[in-house]
């Protein structure tokens, strides 16, 4: 079972907003580790920030390097950080990586809040929507926040619009929230 990891590439923005204060390499470190443990593969953008933070820790709890997924074009600030994923070219625009990136796995693990964020957490609707209609497992992509991360919940005008909303805390949080829905994440 793939996740897909979804963070601010500003990494500030946790530590401004978040709940992680002075713990930010031991989270990073913690984080790694719960999702080694709970999936098989990490999927990211590799532009910086939290995913690909939480990406270098997962590796070294596991051996395996998250896919990294990247657009057609401007990818310039990204390439630097190749070295530290396995490297999967998505076709497309910037636009389609973040209209596509929650398609990549289930569930999809938020690590914090930045306007790209909100955008791909905004096509999770539309995937969802399509998977319905399609009867395709995209419906049932779940999106699990870590509060720890993000600091908040979503505003009500978004969570409502979706469906399989989950929070947690933490990494020990993301381990229990995983093994509940592990069997609606399957199907």
């Amino acid at each position: 079972m793939e996740v897909v990891l979804l963070g601010p590439s500003d990494i500030s923005k946790t530590l401004r907003y978040g709940k992680v204060k002075n713990e930010l390499e031991e989270y990073i470190d913690r984080m790694g580790a719960a999702l080694a443990r709970c999936f098989s593969g990490v999927v990211l953008i590799p532009d910086g920030g939290m995913p690909l933070e939480v990406g270098k820790a997962y590796t070294k709890h596991c051996g395996r390097k998250p896919v990294g997924v990247y657009p057609d074009r401007d990818t310039e600030d990204l390439e630097p950080n190749f070295r530290h994923v396995e490297p999967v070219h998505l076709p497309g625009s910037w636009a389609d990586l973040n209209r596509n990136i929650t398609r990549q796995g289930n569930p999809v693990v938020c690590l914090g809040y930045s306007p790209g964020v909100f955008v791909e957490i905004g096509f999770l609707k539309y995937n969802q929507k399509r998977g319905e209609k399609e009867g395709s497992w995209e419906r049932n992509i779940h999106l699990f926040i870590d509060k720890m991360a993000s600091g908040s919940r979503l505003p009500p005008q978004l969570e409502e619009e979706l469906k399989n909303v989950f929070y947690f805390d933490g990494p020990g949080g993301l381990e229990v929230l995983t093994e509940e829905r592990r069997l609606s994440l399957e199907h």
